[in-house]
């Protein structure tokens, strides 16, 4: 792997010289466009027709990026260190990311979550046109614009794994891709090889890209907003800036944990005009002017919602953050201990979460760490020594403000550290540190060891990351079962054979009590009519055309076995079958299926 060299932002000031042109009006056009939308949005219903104001809010976005390309024409640039091999690996990585995370993505994993289910019923709704605002949120306060988007895949694909996980499968596969393009342009072409592999095979990135909700989005907003935010640095292209603050603009109408976006961004603009006593600021407030006004053409619809509906637009953050919530006081009421001991218990609950505890939800469940042992000293070496040596090497800057944000804000400030849902965003500066520490180290060997020249080391390490993540995820952790949880996997097991009946003959289902009949999975899986028999049956069931054979299926959970037995006593010679998973749910189920009878 060799090492290209990294381009310098730019020293010298470049002043330019300001008139009204064409160019100037198109960029007020699209503000024009945005003030438009803002004015119209609040008199809407929620039932209107909102496909005028959605072309307007993307025909706002492209003259904007259209008007910003045409200026840097007249303005003096710098060349791309971008070769076509660049674009070549970032082809080839894309195209391994997606095959890795598509291949069996309809059982893979295997169980329909409650979650998935339900952000699918609003995409449904979507179709169905019941939900036709695109710049307000849903359920458990998803903007609704997730929605929209993943409506285009379900109305095209029959298939209800492949049409909900498939756009998340692409937003990860294009994360990948883009963690090259990041660290290529900020260190080069080495260690940005070294971290978009690791990112490829990595059980974490792989699993939460099958999965069909927006937390694999988080990712792909920061690191497209950053590559943009950096190239626009050291080419000193008004573009990037406006196409950087666009990225950081839509991840507002992702979910709470895409914000981080916005913030970590401003927090490297501060802290690159800090550290160079005003000469950043003075070399680059123009480009800085474009990004935020890039971020308010694409994303003040979705501010304005908050700003109006301030409960709705905060409602999850404030749910499980701890001070917002109230737990954070609670807790130290109830151990009589002080705020700050149950602070410090997050932070190292927070900031040691993928290299020693386990997640604490069916989200991922992987019952290990996410980091094996050998790559999580690897990562505090390289966290630790990139965070102390911010001021010296500017290289650390994106990551360290990225990781420590996600951890402080996306972990220790919310309930249960680490729940592996809301730690997705981390995976990318966790992988890059561990990549700088491995870079360090074979360094350090080389100068030591002349003879391990060349690139062996690196083969060997990728290699092994590689396998041990790839059997741990589809040999270990796949047959489990653990995503979603008990409820989710009996309601994926049950579908098929609800759905095969085709209408032709009644289904009947003989739950255990206490069993969550509204599970979102029922809903969504569950094609065809059934009747729930909620009370134990004493007797035959009273049902016209049981006795003369019209067919049906039974469905009994493990504490109604008993009384299949009453009913095929009333209905005899059907066929019994017993389901037992092997999973850790140990779910099971018994079918008893009676024929219809045959005409003579």
């Amino acid at each position: 792997m060799s090492e290209a060299p990294t381009t310098p932002p730019t020293e010298k000031n470049i002043s330019v010289h300001v008139s009204i042109t064409w160019i100037h009006l198109l960029i007020g056009l699209s503000a024009a466009l945005t003030i438009f939308t803002l004015f119209n949005i609040p008199n809407k219903e929620p039932l209107d027709n909102y496909t005028l104001l959605f072309i307007t809010w993307g025909a706002s976005i492209l003259i904007l990026l259209f008007a910003l390309y045409w200026l840097d024409r007249s303005r003096p640039t710098q060349p791309s260190s971008l070769t076509r091999q660049d674009w070549l690996l970032f082809g080839w990585l894309v195209l391994m990311a997606f095959l890795l995370r598509f291949w069996r993505i309809s059982s893979i994993p295997f169980s329909m979550s409650g979650d998935e289910s339900s952000q699918a019923m609003d995409s449904l709704r979507v179709l169905q046109g019941l939900i036709r605002n695109p710049f307000t949120t849903g359920w458990y306060t998803v903007p609704t614009m997730n929605f929209f988007f993943n409506s285009l895949f379900m109305s095209v694909i029959p298939d209800k794994f492949i049409g909900l996980r498939l756009p998340y499968t692409l937003f990860g596969s294009f994360t990948v891709g883009g963690v090259y393009l990041l660290v290529r342009q900020i260190t080069g072409r080495r260690l940005a090889t070294l971290t978009a592999l690791l990112t490829l095979t990595y059980h974490y990135h792989i699993h939460y890209s099958r999965v069909g909700s927006n937390q694999i989005v988080d990712p792909f907003f920061m690191v497209f907003a950053l590559y943009f935010l950096y190239r626009a640095m050291q080419e000193n292209r008004l573009f990037f800036w406006g196409l950087s603050g666009v990225f950081t603009g839509l991840a507002m109408y992702a979910y709470a944990g895409a914000r981080l976006t916005l913030l970590v961004i401003s927090g490297i603009l501060l802290f690159l005009a800090a550290r160079t006593l005003g000469k950043f600021i003075k070399q680059h407030w123009h480009g800085a002017v474009i990004f935020y006004l890039g971020f308010l053409i694409t994303g003040a619809q979705m501010l304005q919602f908050g700003a109006l509906h301030p409960d709705d637009f905060n409602a999850r953050v404030n749910q499980i953050g701890i001070i917002q919530s109230g737990w954070l006081a609670q807790e130290a009421q109830t151990y009589q201990i002080s705020q700050a001991a149950v602070l410090w218990e997050q932070f190292y609950r927070s900031f040691f979460a993928l290299t020693y505890y386990q997640d604490r939800t069916v989200w991922y469940k992987p019952d290990a760490p996410m980091l094996d042992p050998a790559s999580s000293v690897l990562l505090i070496f390289g966290l630790l020594y990139g965070t102390i040596t911010l001021f010296k090497n500017q290289k650390f800057l994106p990551f360290a403000a990225w990781w420590w944000g996600g951890t402080l804000l996306g972990s220790m400030l919310t309930e249960s550290p680490p729940s592996s849902q809301r730690l997705v965003t981390l995976i990318v500066p966790s992988l890059f540190f561990v990549a700088y520490a491995v870079d360090r180290l074979i360094q350090m060997l080389r100068r030591a060891i002349p003879q391990l020249g060349g690139n062996l080391l690196y083969y060997i390490f990728l290699l092994v990351f590689a396998f041990n993540s790839l059997f741990f995820y589809f040999v270990e952790y796949t047959p489990r079962r653990a995503f979603g949880g008990g409820p989710a996997e009996t309601a994926t097991i049950l579908a098929p054979y609800i759905n095969n009946v085709n209408g032709k003959y009644p289904v009947y289902l003989l739950p255990d009590p206490g069993t969550n009949t509204e599970f979102p999975t029922w809903a969504y899986l569950f094609e065809e009519p059934y009747t729930l028999l909620k009370d134990p049956l004493a007797s035959p069931l009273q049902v016209d055309g049981l006795n003369n054979s019209k067919g049906a299926l039974f469905i009994a959970f493990p504490s109604r076995f008993a009384e299949l037995e009453i009913l095929r006593e009333q209905a005899p010679g059907g066929q019994l079958t017993h389901i037992e998973s092997q999973s850790i749910w140990k779910s099971e189920i018994m079918l008893y299926q009676v024929p219809p009878a045959q005409d003579p």
